[in-house]
């Protein structure tokens, strides 16, 4: 075992910065074999200290009693049996991901404060009745899961391997547990306090979003005043257009719109000219032409919206005050009158998504008339939504255009001058504001930082408090952490060729990245972002309200929702520009320091809300793990992990398994394999509960196998894991608190994530619950679904032996159903 340390640790120093680096050259980008094996070099290290550990005496106090049970469950003790110190695994250059390294891994789920608390619970049994957390290689979280992931991976290392939750009969519980139950609430943790932060944010964030866009406006106005410097030119041009009804359509009063139909018709008839003389037989070419004629199209439109403008402008004045009048009442009245109406839209748009939602799903759901009425009502409510925000921004236009036209005579040149300067200067001082300082992203973080992480400071208060680096927790106190999130790529041409809208993303205490992107040393990450820490990417992989949210993404509402800085999302400098600096894209190096170190705020804002986001820019933008993948599975099956334990927390209030479903699809697509997993008793308990006629055989875990290929079971190479499936869910064993709860709650234990203001028993009841579940399945008595049918089949035994081996879980037969 020391000849496999020693290994471990000259292979990782061997390889150095670069380790896909094959030459003296330029630094490459860095692929995911790589990181697997520096991520592997790290477990070694972890499990030779485990090994010397399990050796050694331990006294009482550093370790919770195996015997012990959680107040609220009365569990009988499980039955573990003590296993073999895990094997280091041999690393070359050729070391890839295979099941014979036995990695054992956990993924949190997503689901907010809900998933958090579940979870808190199911950590808690895992150490109090097994042990399963020392046996633990890797820990993948997303969003909610990843609260108290990352809070137990900090814990760890402060507490030097110890478990800093533990739940124990006749013991009170530390100031670890007391401070996670005293932030259940912990976006309005202080009351009035963070209410009023929380308003003065968004306020903060709103205003600085019309900064950014103001300059455009500003030179907007301008040029419409350089055009029209007067109002009877404005009022003149209204009235030409106002006669269409004489003169024939209204484009036949638009001069620049007649110039573009001539050199639209030129242009259509000198194409059909060329293909009759040459014919186009190159797919290059008849694609070229295609886009030069949408192009062509594209500018006659822009010329036509130009002069249709001038009509709205004209019929606007005329309709509010009557031509001629003064132009400041104009814009005055104009401000007043549709203020109100957008101001209704905006609430609309911040708090009615989720009955907008409600509605979309009825229509999809039934067949009915009402249904697909309520389906096309939140559609239409959507379009209003996505309308609101542009309109506005044109009123804003045109009170500016109005407001020069008060100048008057030849000053109102000096007025514009005055205008397209500030917008320069306006636009320059804004260029030097990151596009992350504003948005809610930093208001979330703060207050995660000190509701998961904060406890573990040795000065809460202290500006230092809550900024833990991924690259401190590189240690062999805490399996290796995996934050999951989602890497837009709404805009890119070569990855998103699918319409999947994201990429997955992985923040990890060695290597940060994602394979769009390639990876990067975490450490350098930090280095280019100062404000990237654990709380920083325990904020992202939880950013579920966002203008821009992978597959979840809404086109056409993405550009009023970041206007109206629903942003909680991240722009993070690119791995693969991190790596490969200058080179990456092959880019100048002055576009590349630009890039890098100029924040331009502005620019990366209106890619943010275009939705034009791509895996090749100098920052990427991050999102909720959730809008990818809400599980935390993904990387582990990349990993090929042996043994999942999985803990599905997600908001399902059907029991679909929806999460799992789209898991099973990228799984198959991306990585060739197939996971077999039952779940229709766990289904079927929840849906039932408190009816007669409830089955006597639910569970609230599956345990399922993962064909990693093709190969029989009993082929001793063939590359199989186990996944064993923790669902939120009720059997009808639950204790008397989790039944009342569900008694006066029907929704329990799926309430919606909206609710993120957790009351002291809202956090207790799923506590409870997690622990009841996670007990019940690793070690307790409770059933658990099994792969086969037979409780002696090839597939009941496989799980079994594989369990026994790799946790020391041993499972009677009578315990699968």
């Amino acid at each position: 075992m020391r000849g496999a340390e020693a290994m471990a640790d000259e292979d990782y120093g061997r390889r150095g910065d670069d380790p896909d680096k094959a030459s003296g050259n330029a630094p490459a980008v860095i692929g995911f074999d790589a990181v697997f094996r520096e991520e592997l070099a790290s477990i070694n290290r972890r499990r030779l200290k485990t090994a010397r550990a399990q050796t050694a005496e331990i006294s009482p106090e550093e370790t919770p009693d195996p015997d012990a049970s959680d107040t609220h469950t009365g569990s009988d003790a499980p039955d573990v049996k003590p296993v073999e110190p895990q094997a280091t695994v041999a690393i070359t250059v050729e070391t890839t991901p295979d099941t014979a390294h036995d990695l054992v891994g956990l993924s949190l789920s997503g689901g907010g404060i809900r998933s958090a608390a579940f979870c808190f619970g199911v950590l808690q049994a895992l150490d109090a009745k097994s042990k399963i957390l020392k046996r633990l290689d890797y820990l993948s979280t997303v969003s909610g899961g990843g609260y108290i992931g990352c809070s137990l991976a900090i814990g760890l290392k402060a507490l030097g391997g110890r478990f800093p939750f533990p739940s124990e009969l006749g013991k009170a519980e530390n100031q670890f547990v007391a401070h996670i139950r005293n932030f259940s609430n912990y976006l309005f943790a202080d009351r009035f306090l963070s209410v009023l932060g929380g308003v003065g944010a968004i306020v903060l964030g709103i205003f600085c979003n019309v900064l950014a866009v103001l300059p455009i406006l500003i030179l907007l106005a301008a040029a419409t005043a350089a055009a029209f410097p007067t109002i009877g030119d404005l009022v003149g041009a209204y009235q030409k257009i106002g006669h269409w009804e004489f003169e024939g359509w209204v484009i036949g009063s638009l001069p620049i719109s007649r110039v573009g139909l001539l050199v639209f018709s030129v242009l259509c008839c000198l194409a059909i000219l060329f293909t009759w003389l040459e014919p186009v037989r190159s797919l290059q070419r008849r694609t070229a032409w295609r886009r030069g004629t949408g192009s062509i199209c594209l500018l006659v439109l822009l010329l036509l919206a130009f002069e249709l403008n001038l009509l709205l402008l004209g019929s606007v004045v005329k309709g509010v005050q009557g031509v001629g009048g003064a132009t400041a009442s104009v814009g005055e009245n104009m401000l007043e009158r549709y203020g109100s109406f957008l101001a209704v839209f905006s609430v609309v748009a911040t708090l009615g998504r989720n009955l907008i939602e409600r509605l979309r799903e009825i229509g999809k759901k039934y067949e009915t008339i009402t249904a697909k009425l309520a389906k096309y009502s939140g559609n239409l409510v959507y379009l209003a939504l996505a309308l609101a925000v542009p309109v506005l921004l044109w009123i804003v236009y045109a009170w500016l255009y109005l407001a020069l036209l008060q100048a008057g005579g030849s000053e109102i040149y000096r007025a514009i001058g005055f205008a397209v300067v500030g917008a320069l200067v306006l636009f320059v001082l804004m260029s030097f504001v990151s596009a992350n300082t504003f948005s809610l992203h930093s208001l979330y973080r703060d207050r995660l930082a000190k509701g998961f992480i904060h406890t573990f400071d040795e000065n809460p208060d202290s500006a230092m408090a809550g900024m833990t680096r991924f690259s401190d927790l590189d240690s062999n106190d805490s399996p290796y952490l995996l934050v999951n999130s989602a890497l837009n790529i709404q805009g890119s041409k070569t990855v998103n060729k699918r319409g999947r809208n994201a990429d997955f993303f992985v923040f990890g205490p060695l290597f940060s990245g994602s394979r769009a992107t390639g990876y990067c040393k975490t450490v350098q990450l930090e280095a280019k972002d100062e404000g990237l820490d654990v709380a920083t990417g325990m904020a992202i992989s939880g950013a579920a309200a966002s203008a821009n949210m992978g597959n979840k993404t809404i086109s056409f509402l993405v550009f009023s929702l970041s206007l109206l800085n629903i942003r909680l999302g991240y722009w993070l400098a690119n791995p693969g520009a991190v790596t490969c600096g200058a080179d990456w894209q092959k880019r100048s190096r002055l576009r590349s320091w630009i890039g890098e170190n100029l924040p331009l705020g502005p620019y990366w804002f209106f890619r943010e809300a275009r939705g034009n986001l791509t895996e090749s820019c100098a920052k990427v933008y991050l999102s909720d793990g959730g809008h990818i993948e809400n599980l935390g599975i993904y990387e582990l099956l990349q990993r090929k992990c042996r043994v999942i334990i999985a803990v599905d927390a997600e908001a399902d209030p059907q029991m679909d398994f929806p999460s799992f479903v789209q898991l099973q699809q990228y799984a198959r697509i991306d990585q060739g394999l197939r996971i077999e997993l039952k779940w229709s008793h766990i289904r079927q308990g929840t849906l039932s509960f408190g009816e007669e006629d409830a089955p006597e055989d639910a569970a609230h875990a599956a345990l399922g196998i993962i064909h990693y290929d093709n190969k029989p079971l009993s082929d001793p190479t063939a590359q199989k894991g186990v996944l064993l499936y923790l669902k939120s869910s009720l059997s009808g064993d639950e204790n008397d608190l989790v039944r009342d709860y569900k008694r006066r709650y029907p929704s329990f234990p799926h309430e919606t994530t909206l609710d993120q203001l957790f009351s002291e028993e809202q956090f207790e009841v799923y506590r409870t619950l997690g622990f009841h579940v996670g007990s019940g399945a690793c070690g307790g008595p409770a059933k658990i679904q099994g792969p086969g049918g037979d409780p002696w089949d090839e597939e009941n035994a496989f799980v079994s032996k594989t369990l026994e081996r790799c946790l020391g879980l041993s499972l009677d037969a009578d315990k699968l159903m």
